[in-house]
């Protein structure tokens, strides 16, 4: 099982005028060049297979690593 680090990120909303944290997880190449975002907090470490499956660099909306909480597979 490969390991991969992903980080929480803020982008900015211009509707709201102001930077929003995503609901996604992302690595620094992604946040940078994809979401031209910026990191936010400690990265964590997930499975490589659990990013990428709608955006390449990107975990999933609302993501949750197996373990972190009380969904099925860390999941919603």
């Amino acid at each position: 099982m490969t390991k991969i680090t992903v980080y929480h990120f803020e982008v900015w909303d211009p509707t709201k005028d102001q930077m929003v944290r995503s609901r996604r997880l992302g690595t620094p190449d992604a946040i940078k060049n994809t979401a031209h975002g910026r990191e936010v907090g400690p990265g964590i470490d997930v499975d490589a297979s659990d990013v990428g499956h709608e955006i390449p660099g990107f975990t999933v909306r609302d993501y949750r690593p197996p373990g972190s909480g009380d969904f099925p597979g860390g999941k919603r």
